[in-house]
């Protein structure tokens, strides 16, 4: 009674025993595939440079305040600060359907700890952190009108996200 399943649909004919073949006219796809524009692309980079930025500052203003959970090393252990200290700081593009302000990136300013942190301090911290990073988007793309805005409960970026000319 110990046949598998493979054992019972080889022996009935409904499998075969050899394995299965790539076909010579399907190649062999890379892990992951980058479909974004080459100037999305430039624009992400530089955003994520000024992310870490803002990540740095806040570790270093708040940084000892809490303690940072247990598995996760000490700020700038790791080779990228978002693995690393207190706070990781991220963006996430949304559409944005349902919102007033429309299409952008979400600002997202987390703290990695085990410790009850007040709500009246995460916001401080996440408007702190919003307002640090449109400072740097003026500096990092003064031909883009970027601004950071409060959509709801979320920090997001709005603004001109054109490709220019293509």
């Amino acid at each position: 009674m110990g046949n598998s399943v493979r054992e019972l649909a080889v022996g009935a004919g409904f499998a075969s025993t050899a394995r299965p073949q790539r076909f010579a006219w399907f190649p062999a796809l890379p892990r992951s595939v980058n479909m974004w524009h080459p100037k999305t692309n430039k624009f992400e980079k530089q955003l994520h440079k000024r992310l870490l930025e803002v990540d740095a500052v806040l570790e270093e203003r708040y940084g000892d305040d809490y303690p940072i959970h247990p598995s996760r090393p000490e700020h700038g252990e790791t080779s990228g600060s978002n693995q690393s200290g207190l706070f990781r700081v991220n963006t996430h593009f949304t559409p944005g359907y349902g919102s007033e302000l429309g299409r952008g990136y979400i600002i997202d300013v987390e703290m990695i700890t085990l410790a009850d942190v007040p709500d009246e301090v995460e916001e401080k911290i996440e408007a702190e952190g919003a307002a640090l990073l449109e400072s740097k988007l003026r500096d990092e793309f003064p031909e883009r009108e970027l601004r950071v805005e409060r959509d709801g409960r979320l920090f997001k970026i709005v603004g001109d996200f054109s490709l220019g000319e293509v």
